[in-house]
């Protein structure tokens, strides 16, 4: 017979954990990087805003002319 161990003895696969450090993405370690990721943020939710406050105003607008259409016909 054969002495040699089986495959399902064979050595599990590494885990997530025992990745080395060259596999994982570099972290931030310079400031000006999360400074400029945070100001990102920041310029993309003015932009959100803006375009909300924009919308509001046209809604507004589009429904005041529909009232004043509806009393011109009455």
């Amino acid at each position: 017979m054969n002495d040699e161990p089986g495959s399902s003895s064979a050595d599990p696969p590494q885990d997530a954990a025992n990745a080395t450090t060259s596999d994982a993405e570099p972290a931030l370690t310079d400031d000006r990087e999360a400074n400029g990721t945070r100001t990102q943020i920041e310029k993309a939710a003015r932009k959100k805003l803006d375009f909300l406050d924009h919308m509001i105003s046209n809604i507004d607008n589009v429904i005041f002319a529909e009232i004043a259409a509806v009393y011109y016909m009455e």
